[in-house]
């Protein structure tokens, strides 16, 4: 079948969901279309295991794949709130391998939930289609018996929203590619293995309509993706094609765009597993976000006054009890029991600047102090 090119005035019918050239266009903007694959019955929220959900968006960089997770994510939250009077958790990353252990290190943040939504912002991090490597390798085992490993984190009764976003349907392996619900987002298919498998993706049976149906869909994305190019035109990247596994592709329009950092609770750092290559401390340092550092600084800044209190009072040395007392109860920090130990505070110890310590000591203190004996 030769390829179908969309004419630009199409596009923008389907934004106002007006007439182009007497034909009406049929789109939806409502969310209803998922909620029957998304928002369970009235008795199915809690069945006794994880109900796995997942969901693919293809689409190229810019084009608003991060902030239709954000949409669906939040949509998600607001009718599990209504309907089951639930809080979903929700939880961002590069990595499924990093998410999954920074869930492991802070079970306190979810505990009793009955829904958790994860978005992997770019699966090719873990890996090509073809890509031979540790974290891949590692990723496709953790998604394979992902049920599991949440049983064992103790999720082990609610639904496990999972979003992978990726720029080329080819090259996203096939562990992640394989969701009952694939989501396309504004593209350009130039490279023809890239074309074949985008439309076969879209195909629903082996039927004529179906096939001219997803040449259709693929026409739509590429002119969609045509005009944000050249006409700088970013309302155009509400336009989604979607296509369920059990159905025939159809057009969904956004009616809302937000901030993925205003939906999601977390923003998991990339590499936080490690499994990508040790990092040391400066790359960490420069990885961190604006807010991550104002967050650190707070808890050092609160960290120093109960210092100066605990000392008022006579109490001077810092044991692994009282240190997981300070930062559970008096700062609110969750944890594993395992990441806290001797050698944490002694590494502390040695993190502190001794001589800049004396100097500002020595400004602010008529008396001497030996800062040796402090440690």
């Amino acid at each position: 079948m030769k390829k179908i090119t969309i004419p630009e005035s199409f596009i923008y019918a389907l934004l106002s969901g007006s007439s182009s050239n007497g034909y009406r266009i049929r789109r939806t903007t409502s969310f209803k279309v998922f909620e029957e694959y998304l928002i369970p019955p009235k008795d199915k929220l809690a069945r006794g295991f994880v109900d796995l959900k997942p969901v693919t968006v293809i689409g190229f960089m810019s084009m608003g794949k991060s902030v239709f997770a954000a949409h669906i994510a939040r949509k998600v939250k607001q009718r599990i709130k209504k309907k089951f009077d639930e809080e979903v958790f929700s939880v961002m990353g590069k990595s499924i391998v990093d998410v999954v252990q920074f869930l492991r290190d802070n079970k306190d943040l979810y505990q009793d939930r009955k829904a958790l939504f994860l978005f992997i912002d770019d699966v090719l991090y873990q890996g090509l289609s073809g890509e031979k490597s540790k974290a891949k390798s590692e990723a496709e085992k953790y998604y394979s018996d992902i049920r599991h490993k949440f049983e064992d984190l103790g999720f082990n009764n609610g639904i496990l929203y999972i979003g992978f976003a990726g720029q080329r349907l080819k090259l996203i392996p096939p562990f992640f590619r394989n969701s009952p619900m694939l989501i396309f987002k504004p593209l350009l298919a130039n490279d023809k293995y890239e074309r074949k498998t985008i439309l076969e993706a879209l195909e629903h049976d082996d039927a004529r309509l179906s096939k001219t149906l997803a040449q259709l869909s693929l026409g739509i994305l590429e002119t969609a993706a045509k005009i944000i190019y050249t006409k700088w035109d970013d309302q155009v990247k509400s336009i989604t094609i979607v296509k369920p596994g059990w159905d025939y592709p159809f057009i969904y329009v956004q009616d809302s765009a937000p901030n993925p950092r205003h939906v999601f609770d977390v923003n998991v750092p990339f590499n936080y597993s490690g499994i990508y290559g040790e990092q040391d401390e400066e790359e960490i340092e420069q990885q961190m976000t604006r807010e991550a550092k104002k967050l650190l600084m707070k808890y050092v800044i609160a960290g120093v006054k109960i210092g100066m209190i605990l000392r008022e009072y006579g109490i001077g040395r810092i044991t692994v009890l009282l240190a997981k007392q300070i930062l559970r109860k008096a700062l609110g920090i969750g944890f594993i029991n395992e990441l806290l130990n001797e050698e944490l505070i002694e590494q502390a110890y040695e993190t502190i600047n001794k001589k800049e310590l004396q100097q500002i000591i020595d400004t602010r203190t008529p008396r001497a102090v030996i800062l040796e004996h402090h440690f």
